[in-house]
């Protein structure tokens, strides 16, 4: 039985639920559609090899002291689980890892004397995700011993000149990081994995930033996006050679993001 769950940051325990039984999916379904032709056996299925949600339910139960406690505790658990957006959650068994969702099933309670057990149904993002960023790992981070993580790992460089540089993507999915480049630069082009990302307008001592997740791209708060031409970058798991160019380059390149976990 495993022992607590924190959602929203507020753990299970902490509000007198006790877990029975969780179902984790071992992987999410992919998109994809059939198509039978006549005259031939079986069907053709296309996809663009993207996951759907997944479904993440867990059987609780909370105990009170007086019948008159249940009602009271459960509604708090209603104000507690309640949000509109997607929120972290995370269980004891793998703390450094969240996953993303929401509760999204009518929570129906089986009420006893003093106890009353529900089911929960949380909509998640088809991945978890590593609790904090890659780039801001040290020794002491809560991660598990097994991740693929080198110690001598880097994922910001100064550059001041073309330069080949190496990017571990230590989790178990392709991401679009988020690149960050300080200082300055008259032209810059980043490649890696045969796609090339290239900014237009020159950089004098600011920072510019490309979400390639959400395909935003900004200087001191201004869109730049029109500036941006090319494919946002996009590591897939394991070691990343990433080129980098331009002219004028006196600058810290850096890269963001949070591996993912089937």
């Amino acid at each position: 039985m495993m022992s607590d769950f924190t959602y929203k940051g507020v753990s299970a325990r902490s509000m007198g639920v006790r877990i029975k039984s969780i179902k984790r999916p071992l992987l999410a379904n992919m998109r994809q559609q059939y198509e039978d032709v006549a005259g031939r056996h079986g069907s053709y299925s296309f996809s663009d090899g993207t996951l759907e949600d997944i479904t993440v339910e867990v059987e609780c139960f909370v105990s009170v002291q007086d019948r008159s406690d249940l009602r009271y505790q459960i509604r708090q658990l209603a104000s507690w689980l309640y949000s509109r957006n997607k929120q972290q959650l995370i269980f004891d068994d793998e703390p450094d890892l969240y996953y993303y969702g929401r509760i999204t099933n009518q929570i129906d309670l089986e009420a006893l004397i003093r106890f009353g057990k529900f089911t929960l149904q949380f909509r998640c993002d088809p991945f978890s995700y590593l609790i904090e960023n890659a780039s801001e790992l040290i020794l002491d981070s809560d991660v598990t011993l097994n991740r693929d993580i080198r110690v001598d790992d880097q994922y910001s460089f100064a550059v001041t000149g073309p330069v080949m540089v190496e990017v571990n993507n230590f989790g178990m999915a392709e991401l679009y990081p988020i690149l960050q480049v300080s200082g300055s630069f008259t032209t810059l082009s980043v490649t890696t994995n045969g796609q090339t990302l290239q900014y237009t307008e020159s950089l004098v001592n600011q920072t510019l930033e490309i979400n390639g997740e959400n395909m935003t791209a900004k200087v001191a708060g201004v869109n730049k996006l029109n500036k941006v031409s090319g494919a946002f970058l996009e590591l897939i798991p394991g070691i990343n050679s990433i080129q980098i160019d331009g002219t004028g380059l006196n600058c810290t390149v850096s890269f963001f993001f949070a591996p993912r976990f089937m």
